[in-house]
């Protein structure tokens, strides 16, 4: 794997981990991962919902469990599609139940 590609990865990962640390506080109880493979365990709600909710607004997430969504985008996503991830994020992460 070439620096410049780490480099990317790295650079998304941080930007990711910090946008959904921000959006779930009061959701979750923590968020954890290595480079882009992170999980998300939340307070109060079940994965099953969260990621029926997301995969209707078009982002595929994995239940890993029943508190806790795992996110693996490709490796080569691009800045557009984490801007439209952490909006859609955003916007389930307010709305479930």
């Amino acid at each position: 794997m070439s620096t410049g590609i780490v480099i990317t990865i790295v650079v998304i990962a941080a930007v990711v981990f910090g946008a959904i640390v921000v959006l779930t506080t009061a959701r979750s109880s923590e968020v954890r991962g290595a480079g882009l493979l992170l999980g998300i365990e939340l307070e109060n709600l079940k994965s099953s919902d969260v990621a029926s909710a997301l995969r209707k607004s078009g982002v595929l997430v994995n239940a890993a469990n029943p508190t806790t969504i795992r996110l693996a985008p490709a490796l080569i996503v691009t800045d557009v599609q984490i801007k439209k991830f952490i909006s859609i994020f955003k916007k389930v992460m307010s709305d479930v139940k």
